[in-house]
């Protein structure tokens, strides 16, 4: 007698209404089953704009080693989990709050627009939201190579 094969199970966090019900249909057309809660079952957590980095699924998640993707996962991957990877969000900056140190006013102002084109916030001054800090070599206390030799 044969085992019938699950599909795939993944959740989400951080996404409501109209959004969820759009990935929900998503994962249905490929061949995924959605869940509500995170369970034993589940092989990837998508990860919403509006959750923040103390919620108990991401935390859970991560401590299992779970895929933890952004929304992109779906819209943009295919839902493909073996590109699940491509969309880590902790390589995403999305939601993420970046501040910078010791950057000239031309250096702050591309970190300015990348944040603005990656849907991230960009803060002049460190805060404890930040969740990258982008810091000149000298503020870090590196310096030139021929420097060090002269």
């Amino acid at each position: 007698m044969e085992v019938p094969a699950t599909r795939p199970e993944v959740t989400t966090t951080g996404i409501y209404g109209e959004e969820l019900s759009v990935i929900r249909q998503r994962l249905l057309h490929s061949d995924l089953c959605w869940c509500g809660d995170l369970t034993s079952r589940t092989q990837v957590l998508i990860v919403g704009s509006a959750t923040c980095a103390a919620s108990r699924k991401l935390s859970v998640a991560r401590m299992r080693g779970l895929p933890c993707v952004s929304i992109e996962w779906v819209t943009d991957g295919a839902c493909a989990m073996e590109f699940t990877g491509r969309f880590d969000i902790g390589r995403s900056l999305t939601g993420k709050e970046v501040c910078t140190t010791g950057l000239h006013h031309l250096e702050r102002e591309r970190v300015q627009a990348a944040c603005g084109a990656c849907h991230a916030t960009y803060n002049a001054t460190l805060t404890r939201h930040c969740g990258l800090l982008v810091a000149s070599a000298a503020a870090l206390g590196f310096t030139s190579p021929s420097a060090s030799l002269r």
